[in-house]
């Protein structure tokens, strides 16, 4: 005789193998035996779904709102019913309920997702984690993946009415770090196969640039040594790290070097210039998007992911929005607040976080704005050669998308 508890399990047995996800232990061998393909941080493998949607033209498909709310002890018995947007019961308030994120922003870095994040915040149905989660890519999805809920940078961002999650609330994370990290993309497609990702694409010189100057200014980071200039790879985490091989030089022998547009052309002939080369460094690695995006649609599906132009997204940000909510499945949103600051770019609002307002110190006056010099001509061309190729996959990639520095 079959017992209650018998049917409960054969129903989440049943939801699971509808889903086609297999098991939490298959979805794990599955990824260990991929990774152990790919390596940590693989950008070079060969997939084989190619294109997707251009900007304007994604097809929408499904909608991340759409929730799994189960208790907290089914979860536990049966991880393999947890996927994008499960929300947990609370355990003393069954009003309350706990989300995994429906939407992740994957990257890329510098590029701009901390204002995206700031005009998707502005929505009354997105929920965002504050600040950046890395979550996966550190095997933590396998044995520790309760915690990617009630971690203290998500358990506040992410717990919502029971009545808020039926109405389709978006839950979001955002770690640009994630777009190049073979394992993290692995570990998420494991625990997450339904998840929308959403990646923002910087033109790839003016990113490395920017990235260049980003790490070179902290933690005295960029060192010379013989003649050459390279990155300490002393870093305070594996995934902030600039570098490969090259950039490990004897730091007794090595003095800090200056962040100038000078020093930025010399690590540019220092560093690896083959685009597949795996010794190649974050500054230059970060901007190859079509082998790195290759990875995450062929893990997940070309319908999961939404590319945005940077360039694009600064110029119309209220139109990309407005194409953004609309593949989300959310209603429109009415950025009547929005203006455009001092330095003459847009902000969702006056409330709104944004990197391109002025900033204050505690004594209320403006804090300095880092900038830096223009970038050398003899860098801009090595960068165009060096980006000639992946530019050319990237448009391949998405052949219905016009990216701005391919114009």
């Amino acid at each position: 005789m079959i017992t209650t508890r018998g049917i409960l399990f054969l129903l989440a047995w049943l939801a699971a193998l509808v889903g086609t996800r297999g098991s939490g232990t298959d979805r794990v061998s599955s990824n260990r035996t991929q990774a152990s393909r790919w390596g940590a941080n693989a950008t070079t493998a060969a997939f084989s779904e190619q294109g997707i949607r251009a900007l304007g033209h994604h097809k929408h498909a499904g909608n991340p709102g759409d929730r799994r709310i189960i208790s907290l002890a089914a979860a536990k018995r049966h991880r393999e019913i947890v996927d994008a947007g499960t929300c947990l019961l609370d355990a003393k308030s069954k009003s309350t309920v706990h989300c995994f994120p429906s939407l992740i922003c994957i990257g890329a870095m510098k590029a701009g997702t901390f204002e995206l994040k700031s005009w998707c915040d502005e929505h009354e149905m997105f929920l965002s984690a504050k600040k950046e989660v890395h979550f996966f890519g550190f095997g933590r999805s396998e044995k520790e993946w309760m915690e990617y809920v009630f971690d203290p940078l998500t358990v506040n961002e992410w717990t919502m009415s029971l009545k808020d999650a039926k109405a389709g609330t978006i839950t979001m994370e955002k770690t640009p770090y994630y777009i190049s990290s073979a394992e993290a993309a692995l570990e998420m497609r494991s625990l997450l196969p339904s998840v929308k990702l959403v990646a923002m694409l910087r033109e790839p010189a003016a990113r490395a640039y920017s990235s260049f100057y980003h790490h070179c200014s902290r933690n005295h980071r960029l060192l010379e040594y013989k003649n050459t200039v390279v990155f300490n790879a002393e870093c305070s985490r594996p995934e902030m790290c600039c570098c490969g091989p090259l950039d490990n030089p004897p730091l007794g022998n090595a003095k800090e070097a200056e962040c100038t547009p000078e020093t930025f052309h010399q690590y540019l002939l220092t560093t690896v210039s083959d685009p597949h080369n795996p010794g190649l460094g974050t500054v230059l690695r970060k901007g190859l998007y079509a082998q790195q995006l290759k990875m995450y649609i062929d893990l997940f599906s070309k319908e999961q992911v939404y590319v945005i132009d940077t360039a694009v997204f600064t110029k119309y940000p209220q139109d990309v929005m407005a194409q953004f909510f609309a593949w989300l499945g959310l209603p429109p949103h009415d950025f009547k607040d929005a203006y455009k600051n001092e330095l003459g770019y847009w902000v969702a609002s006056k409330k709104a976080l944004s990197k391109s307002l002025k900033k204050l110190d505690k004594h209320g006056e403006e804090k300095k704005r880092y900038t830096y010099r223009p970038m050398l001509n003899e860098s801009k061309e090595w960068l165009s050669a060096f980006h000639e190729k992946p530019n050319e996959d990237l448009a391949a990639l998405f052949p219905e998308m016009t990216f701005s520095w391919m114009d």
